[in-house]
C-alpha cells in the first residue's frame, strides 16, 4: 500500500520546523562563520588583499564539507528527539497526517533553513569580494553554493 501524501499537511509541518528553526542560535553561528571564513580565506589567499573567488572556494571546500553535516545533523537531531522527550512528537502524529507527512515536512524546513543560511553566509561575503575583485566568474561558486546545501540536505 503506498502512502498518500497531502502536500498541504506537509506544507504546514515544513512552515513550522522553518520558523522554529530560523532563529536557532546554531544557524545564526554557522550564517556568521561563513561570513568570517569567507573574508578570512578570501585575505589570505589574496596575500594581504581580497583574492580571487576560485581560489577561495578551494579553501572553502574542507572548511564547509566539515561544518555543513555536523550542524544539519545536530538540527535534524534537535528537531526529533526534543520533541520525542517533550511529547509533542506524539501529539503530532496524533493529527490525521501519516508519519511519512511529519518527517517530510521536517526535512523540507530543515533543509529550507540550512538552505538559507548557507545563501546568507556564502552570498553575502562571495557578493562583496566579486564586488570589490572584479573580473571573477562567479558561476563555480555559485556551484559551490549549491553543492554545499546539498551535503547539507
Amino acid at each position: 500500500m503506498k502512502p498518500q501524501f497531502n502536500l498541504r499537511n506537509i506544507n504546514i509541518i515544513a512552515k513550522k520546523e522553518f520558523m522554529d528553526n530560523l532563529l536557532n542560535n546554531w544557524i545564526i553561528i554557522l550564517t556568521v562563520l561563513f561570513i568570517i571564513l569567507k573574508f578570512v580565506i578570501s585575505f589570505v589567499s589574496g596575500g594581504g588583499s581580497l583574492g580571487d573567488v576560485e581560489i577561495t572556494v578551494v579553501g572553502l571546500l574542507g572548511i564547509s564539507s566539515l561544518l555543513v553535516p555536523i550542524i544539519s545533523i545536530m538540527l535534524g537531531y534537535d528537531t526529533i528527539s526534543g520533541e520525542a522527550e517533550s511529547r509533542s512528537l506524539l501529539v503530532v502524529q496524533a493529527y490525521p497526517v501519516s508519519r511519512e507527512e511529519v518527517y517530510f515536512g521536517k526535512f523540507i524546513g530543515l533543509g529550507s533553513v540550512i538552505a538559507i543560511s548557507t545563501l546568507v553566509g556564502f552570498g553575502i561575503s562571495g557578493f562583496l569580494i566579486t564586488t570589490f575583485v572584479g573580473g571573477t566568474n562567479p558561476i563555480g561558486f555559485l556551484i559551490f553554493m549549491v553543492l554545499t546545501i546539498l551535503l547539507g540536505l
